[in-house]
């Protein structure tokens, strides 16, 4: 179990389980709890429908209006997921009660596919979260990357978290190749298609 303190908000992630507490202040008198973790706290319409809300020790809806100095207990639903744990040797680049980042090894599938489906970063991860909290929790992919490259990969460990990085952050990914034979050139655009062929999971 981690706690952080930060003015009013205790975040407290406990068993692959997100909490977080608020104290309502006189300015949020007659918002609905829903209206407040939106206009507020930033929450998506997604992740409310995906919390479980205690007011002031008695569990309520998300249209149960607040009072001031109320105290509002938000608790997220674990997510559970079928991708089986494997134990896998994962280079953790960042970790924090929010966020895991990994650098992913070329020659991994980020997760499980119809002809992929063990042996994928998802796999690694779910055994990671397991081995931490207890909890078999389904990994939150923020970016992907395709099979043959390396690169960090962003996994968020709550909904919440998730739902802030999809509507406030922007990712931009740079790739470095190798090239073969010699260009003349030092530096050239080069627009042309890149897709799958067939059933293929390489990009051609």
């Amino acid at each position: 179990m981690s706690v952080v303190f930060d003015k009013i908000v205790i975040y407290i992630i406990c068993k692959g389980i997100g909490m977080k507490k608020f104290i309502i202040e006189k300015e949020y008198k007659g918002y609905t709890i829903a209206k407040y973790l939106k206009e507020v706290q930033d929450y998506s319409g997604r992740g409310i429908r995906n919390m479980k809300f205690i007011l002031d020790n008695k569990e309520v809806r998300s249209d149960k209006k607040l009072r001031p100095k109320s105290r509002l207990k938000v608790i997220e639903k674990l997510k559970e997921t079928n991708i089986e744990p494997i134990p896998m040797n994962l280079e953790i680049v960042f970790e924090d009660s929010e966020l895991l980042i990994i650098n992913k090894p070329p020659f991994l599938v980020v997760h499980p596919t119809l002809k992929k489906v063990d042996k994928t970063l998802a796999n690694g991860i779910v055994n990671y979260i397991l081995e931490k909290t207890g909890v078999i929790a389904v990994p939150r992919f923020y970016n992907r990357l395709d099979m043959n490259t390396s690169g960090l990969i962003v996994i968020t460990k709550t909904a919440f978290a998730q739902a802030f990085l999809q509507e406030k952050v922007d990712v931009k990914k740079k790739y470095l190749a190798l090239v073969k034979g010699i260009i003349p050139e030092n530096e050239l655009l080069i627009e042309k298609p890149i897709g799958r062929i067939g059933d293929n999971l390489r990009r051609e």
